[in-house]
């Protein structure tokens, strides 16, 4: 087992670019001089900055990250670097009679390496006993032909960081431009809120004119279909001129099916919630006539047709603005573990105030939904679940169910 060790550790020393060109009776006096060390995962080997600057690293087995501080002083946010495994060396700047180490290194699994004492090296170049002037002659060299390995080793570490850093820089670039179409798309959305809330002003002086108490639901849904098509054509306009591709917004049908399918079954558990809601205003509060309002007598087929479809129709608008655009950007935007939680309220706010010019109660009301579709909005990263889901439960809630009793529209 021992030989077995020996010869695997002279075999990755063999294969390291450090010592290429060294001879065995020089390997086998290094490692002689070596010894090994474990660490645990997540244990770190060098701490960047330490004044310990007396050996390097050649890995057995395991793997090992290299870590860089940032500019922040949270220690959790150093950069990593690189990544090492079996057969590779760190550490080795010490070489140079650098004092410090330049960089931390962490087990990123268990791992085990061969530790080189610096000043050993040296040692190997000097006259050892019983040999010959050409073995000593032999041995002066290999100091030599290690630094010559290093020069190269380092101009190609130097060469793949050069590599990595103009990678970072397009991708910082690429980032900086999203940040850049999201606080546009935001810019935006600030000014067509600020035109919604003129509107909703504008809407309540009709409504409570002396001459309008008759057309107030007309007055109230023209100005909500006109605010409807304010909100989705602006989001539309700042969509095309983005850098985003529409997936990024939902508007994909790559995966429809499976979208529309879990849309309708997602659907269910609302809808049962509803009637549960509605079955106990009915049976301990007296509201209502019936669990079921519907009456299919009063409409044609092409009636129910044309209603189904307005509702589908409208349902995806307000997604495309509330979940597809809003959402999507905020997600992309905020930072942080929570993320996803905030931008998923913020945007249900957002989607309950655009129901704000109707009533107050139904604006409450769409928030607990709105969070409900939000999440379905994560999972399936399209519109077409929640686009179905949303006009189903409005048509069922309000034209079926009959919720217009408690909640006015």
């Amino acid at each position: 087992m021992r030989e077995k060790m020996y010869s695997d550790t002279l075999s990755l020393l063999k294969k390291n670019i450090l010592f290429q060109a060294c001879s065995d009776d020089d390997l086998n006096t290094l490692i002689s001089f070596a010894k090994t060390k474990i660490f645990k995962a997540g244990e770190y080997l060098i701490h960047e900055g330490d004044n310990d600057q007396q050996e390097f690293y050649l890995i057995q087995s395991g793997k090992v990250e290299i870590l860089k501080k940032s500019n922040k002083p949270d220690p959790a946010e150093a950069i990593v670097i690189t990544t090492l495994e079996k057969g590779e060396t760190f550490g080795e700047i010490a070489l140079l009679g650098f004092k410090q180490r330049i960089a931390s290194v962490k087990a990123i699994k268990q791992t085990t390496v061969l530790v080189i004492p610096i000043d050993k090296l040296n040692e190997i170049q000097n006259t050892l006993v019983s040999l010959t002037a050409e073995k000593s002659s032999e041995h002066s060299a290999f100091y030599n032909t290690v630094l010559i390995n290093l020069g190269k080793q380092l101009s190609q570490r130097l060469y793949n960081t050069n590599l990595i850093t103009v990678e970072t820089l397009q991708r910082q670039l690429v980032l900086q431009r999203e940040r850049i179409d999201s606080i546009r798309f935001f810019l935006t959305m600030l000014f067509i809120l600020a035109i919604y809330s003129y509107c909703t002003a504008f809407l309540k002086n009709l409504i409570n004119a002396p001459n309008a108490a008759n057309k107030s639901e007309l007055i109230s849904a023209i100005i909500s279909l006109v605010m409807m098509v304010v909100f989705f054509g602006g989001t539309m306009i700042v969509i095309s001129k983005n850098s985003f591709p529409l997936s990024f917004y939902g508007l994909t049908l790559k995966r429809w099916k499976r979208s529309a399918f879990e849309g309708l079954l997602y659907t269910i558990p609302v809808l049962f919630v509803l009637l549960l809601v509605k079955f106990i205003a009915l049976r301990f509060y007296g509201l209502g006539d019936s669990l079921i309002e519907f009456d299919p007598q009063h409409l044609s087929a092409l009636e129910l047709t044309g209603m189904v479809t307005l509702y589908f129709v409208l349902a995806s608008m307000q997604e495309i603005v509330a979940r597809g655009a809003v959402l999507s950007s905020l997600i992309h935007f905020l930072s942080g573990r929570h993320k996803k939680t905030i931008a998923v309220a913020l945007s249900d706010l957002l989607f309950g105030m655009i129901h704000l010019h109707i009533s107050l109660e139904l604006a409450i009301a769409v928030l607990f939904f709105g969070f409900y579709w939000g999440w379905m909005f994560l999972r399936q990263q399209d519109i077409v679940g929640v686009s179905i889901s949303h006009a189903l439960t409005g048509f069922i809630a309000f034209n079926v169910i009959g919720f217009e009793e408690f909640i006015p529209i």
